[in-house]
């Protein structure tokens, strides 16, 4: 089964109107990017479909074995097509094969994006006994279009599959910043092993980029986790991975992992994490770690090359009985004594809402000088050079796209992005409910 959020009534007509206004606001952002064509392809026909749920007879469903043994990877595979990312389908298979020599119990996988290689990698995987959910179209929310590049295999039996698409982050301000193209959010399965249920999550949070702050949307992503995972409750034990796109040190990461009570597999990591809680009457203790896969592979196209920009991630866990039920839980990294998020939660909404009215006032005035220097480029001049009309012409054509961008980001984004902002504050850190849909 597939996991929606329950929304309220109306919801439907509301996301209605924002089709209608996103689909506007479209038409004046896309006039600036054509130099990143080639991205936006990537990321538009990077479309996954949904795999079709856990096969219904596995050829094995494997124990934990006698010391309760978890193999656990995360990777971020680095699929982005149409030559964004070199070799997507080799790599993609040398990967599977990894996987299936290796015979992990569960996998994230992220940037897994076009439903083709999502494909291929379920094929392979099911002849070693995987069930597998790719989170792409018909995962859910209302743009099934785009896919999530999320995608979990599992060798124990799933029982139940959710996901929640992130609010934030959603409307671009840079093109060439092609997060906003992508349905990102955070996955969950629900697996059965022989000493119970428990909740394995993956996600991918925003990038960071040298040309734009996305502090904001990776803090709000961040929480979305926190409500979604925070409201599957405490009973079963928990392993969340994921491409955070953040330190250990970083807001988001530490907001994860002290609000849901997670401990890092090891310390040190960098932007890939695998974390876990205990449940209620099981822990998940850390026997070893390893990094994988790094390095240059022949993977049958040439010259050897890597089969990632990430480090594949693997932890093995024991899931053992806790002494004293409930399991304690302590976050990793323990904060420092007296130090709060809040004051840098704070700092953050305060900067983007400034940055936000910032580029609403800005933005519309800006525009409205480009487009009035458009028009008096237009103007014929009395001069009929060739080499002055191709000069107006080009004048012309660059105040326009100018004034169009700037109009974009005046009357659209800055609005979307505000907002934003107002719901986060609104909605808190309150749990999200589950809801089981679909077959």
């Amino acid at each position: 089964m597939c996991l929606r959020p329950s929304r309220p009534r109306g919801h439907g007509s509301r996301l209605r109107v924002r089709a209608v206004r996103n689909g506007v606001a479209a038409g004046l952002f896309v006039t600036v990017a054509t130099g990143a064509g080639a991205l936006r392809a990537a990321a538009a026909e990077a479309s996954p479909s949904a795999s079709p749920a856990a096969p219904s007879a596995s050829p094995f469903s494997p124990p934990l074995g006698a010391d309760a043994a978890l193999d656990v990877w995360s990777y971020n595979v680095w699929a982005v097509p149409y030559g964004v990312s070199p070799h997507v389908e080799a790599r993609v298979a040398a990967i599977a094969d990894a996987i299936v020599a290796r015979r992990p119990h569960l996998v994230a996988l992220q940037e897994l994006w076009r439903s083709s290689d999502a494909a291929a990698m379920a094929g392979r995987l099911e002849t070693a006994g995987y069930h597998h959910h790719h989170f792409g179209p018909g995962a859910g929310g209302p743009d099934d279009e785009k896919g999530s590049g999320l995608f979990i295999a599992s060798r124990l039996p799933i029982e139940t599959i959710g996901f929640f698409p992130f609010d934030a982050g959603r409307t671009g301000y840079i093109p060439w910043h092609v997060d906003w193209m992508a349905f990102k959010g955070v996955g969950a399965v629900r697996v059965t092993t022989e000493r119970g249920p428990l909740w394995f999550a993956t996600t991918h949070l925003q990038a960071n980029y040298r040309t734009g702050d996305y502090a904001f949307v990776q803090l709000a992503q961040a929480v979305d986790v926190v409500r979604v995972l925070g409201g599957l409750g405490p009973e079963a034990p928990l392993l969340v991975t994921g491409d955070f796109n953040g330190p250990p040190a970083s807001l988001s990461t530490r907001l994860i992992a002290e609000d849901l009570g997670l401990r890092a597999a090891r310390p040190g990591y960098g932007l890939d994490h695998i974390l876990a809680r205990p449940g209620a009457t099981h822990a998940l203790e850390v026997v070893s770690t390893e990094t994988l896969l790094a390095g240059e592979h022949d993977y049958g196209v040439g010259d050897p090359g890597i089969l990632s920009d990430h480090p594949c991630l693997t932890a093995r866990y024991r899931l053992e009985p806790c002494a004293t039920p409930p399991c304690p839980r302590v976050s990793s990294p323990p904060p420092p004594p007296g130090e709060s998020l809040t004051p840098r939660v704070a700092a953050v909404l305060a900067a983007e809402r400034r940055r936000s009215e910032r580029w609403s006032r800005y933005g519309v005035v800006l525009s409205l000088a480009a487009a009035v220097g458009a028009v008096i480029a237009a103007r014929p001049s009395p001069r009929r050079s060739p080499g002055r009309r191709r000069i107006r012409i080009t004048l012309m054509a660059l105040l326009v796209v100018v004034a169009s961008y700037l109009g974009y980001i005046g009357l659209h984004f800055a609005p979307t992005r505000r907002a934003e902002i107002d719901r986060f504050e609104l909605q808190g850190r309150a749990p999200i409910p589950l809801t089981p849909v679909g077959p």
